[in-house]
């Protein structure tokens, strides 16, 4: 947006463009052909997106640590915990079969592609 905006105010045209290049941690989400119902798809795609399990471990094994102890761990953590990105930032492949559920995966702020 800036780029291109600098670039309409120097009136000069775009020779480069973001479209097609991925963000460091982006990911490419597969929506099963076969299951059947919106609680198990949208699990599979949490459990694709995000590690939840292993946040849950790093987070719990702080509770029991003395309060100093505790601080400088979740520093730690903070500092080397993964990118993670937000759904609209991952690639979704829909299978046909899927399709029904296309409304709600975007909803969600999947960006769905469509295998032809």
């Amino acid at each position: 947006m800036v780029y291109e905006s600098a670039c309409a105010a120097l009136g000069v045209m775009p020779s480069w463009s973001r479209h097609g290049l991925t963000l460091p941690g982006q990911r490419t989400i597969e929506m099963d052909a076969e299951e059947k119902d919106e609680l198990t798809i949208f699990n599979s795609l949490c459990s694709q997106a995000y590690h939840l399990a292993s946040d849950v471990k790093h987070f719990m094994a702080l509770i029991n640590l003395p309060p100093a102890s505790r601080s400088i761990a979740f520093d730690g953590l903070r500092k080397t915990y993964p990118i993670r990105r937000a759904f609209q930032n991952a690639s979704l492949t829909v299978p046909l079969t899927q399709i029904k559920w296309l409304n709600q995966m975007i909803g969600l702020g999947f960006k769905p592609r469509i295998p032809q």
